[in-house]
């Protein structure tokens, strides 16, 4: 008789999500989750939302995730709604092939739409689902800040139908208003997820045949993950041998890179920039060399690695090798018809001519920023950096001086990037130094 199958360790924490969540559902009077989460968690996070899609899903609901940052308390409830609005838009036509017809539009959200106003909005929209039990809004916002901590009270004050529900996803434990749940009982309940990712990425390691190559490079490579967050450097390069050996010996350039990559950010945290930049050209030189043999993958890879090389030079504040870095990235990525890397690294490499004090040439870049984000469906624009590319491009315009000039790129964001943009814009933090 054969042994039984181990269970997956990834649908075991997919389990565990959905039971947690049904322990939730099963609160008549609760209304606001929270899902406390380690970073590395989002993914299964966002795994388990996808699941909740299939025809056999277990859980009688349908999931809205939101990702849209709160910049303000006052306009998050309409940038939500706004979200909601454009997802549908470009998937209408998916949407209507499969016999599901969507009319909802939002309501008219005014000078000030209020607390209310994307309460009102769900409520009107979980009319187009009537086979779900409870519509659920997963806010995932990249941070839960004083701006979030205003605009979730104001919204459970103003009440939220029996039929929905708020799904607060926080990565790293980032608190919730002091006293919510004290204010509200009943209502808002906080769920620790404790997935831990790392024995999961074990077991998968150590799954199938110890003598086959991928299981034996899929440890190696996870012992090296686990040894570049915070082991000594010569820990390191002690643990790098045996992953780049095997790639080497596969041929597998682009587990090479990744190896070089890993070990890069194991010196950005352990404070050796240099020896990052050094561990960044060596994947480069791999990136480069595949593309140049036809290998598409690796071409992108080369986009990345030159971004993280422009980063570390930013960290360093050299401006000007930084902007060389994201102008070779953004023309390998317009030369892999990537319009999205286009725009990011346009993007940044304006921010660095900016920092070195060449505003005219920051000025040309990001015009081509913005051109790039021209080539973008709707949707990705709209969950895109393209309004801090508006923002710096505006500002430089501005400097110019040229009143027709400024009021022509304002109207060419605007229809772009879509009304309220600036809601987006985080404000910007402090640099430790």
């Amino acid at each position: 008789m054969n042994a039984p199958e181990a269970p997956n360790p990834i649908s075991q924490r997919l389990a565990r999500i959905s039971r947690l969540w049904q322990a939730f559902r099963s609160l008549p009077e609760a209304r606001v989750c929270r899902w406390v989460i380690q970073p590395d968690e989002r993914k299964l996070v966002e795994a388990f939302l996808q699941t909740t899609y299939r025809a056999d899903n277990p859980v009688p609901d349908l999931f809205l995730p939101f990702h849209a940052p709160c910049g303000s308390a006052a306009d998050y409830g309409r940038q939500l709604v706004e979200e909601l609005r454009t997802r549908l838009e470009a998937d209408r036509e998916a949407l209507a092939a499969e016999g599901i017809v969507v009319d909802w539009q939002p309501a008219p959200a005014g000078d000030a739409p209020g607390p209310g106003y994307l309460v009102r909005n769900l409520d009107a929209f979980s009319r187009q689902a009537p086979a779900a039990e409870l519509l659920v809004a997963v806010l995932m916002p990249p941070a839960t800040g004083k701006a979030f901590a205003r605009w979730l009270p104001e919204v459970l004050r103003a009440g939220v139908p029996a039929h929905l529900r708020l799904l607060v996803v926080e990565a790293g434990g980032a608190p919730l208003p002091d006293g919510l749940a004290e204010t509200f009982p009943g209502r808002v309940h906080t769920q620790v997820l404790d997935l831990d990712v790392p024995g999961a990425m074990r077991q998968l390691a150590a799954a199938g045949n110890p003598a086959d190559p991928g299981v034996k490079f899929r440890r190696a490579f996870l012992e090296l993950a686990q040894a570049a967050s915070g082991q000594p450097l010569a820990t390191v390069q002690r643990l790098e041998a045996l992953p780049l050996s095997i790639a080497r010996a596969q041929g597998w350039t682009a587990m090479e890179i990744a190896v070089h990559s890993l070990v890069a950010s194991a010196c950005i945290g352990l404070g050796r920039p240099g020896d990052a930049l050094g561990r960044y050209d060596l994947g480069l030189g791999l990136a480069k060399a595949a593309a140049a043999g036809g290998d598409a993958t690796a071409g992108k890879l080369a986009v990345q690695l030159l971004s993280n090389q422009g980063a570390v030079y930013i960290s360093l504040k050299n401006y000007r090798e930084g902007a060389r870095a994201f102008g070779e990235g953004a023309g390998l990525a317009e030369a892999a018809g990537d319009p999205f890397q286009v725009m990011e690294a346009k993007r940044m490499q304006g921010f660095c001519l900016e920092k070195d004090g060449d505003w005219e040439q920051a000025l040309r870049v990001e015009r081509e920023g913005l051109a790039a984000a021209e080539k973008l469906d709707e949707t990705l624009r709209h969950h895109s950096t393209l309004p801090y590319l508006a923002e710096s491009l505006l500002a430089l315009v501005y400097r110019s001086g040229d009143k027709e000039d400024y009021l022509r790129t304002e109207a060419k964001i605007n229809a772009l990037a879509g009304p309220g943009w600036q809601g987006k814009l985080q404000p910007a933090k402090p640099v430790a130094v």
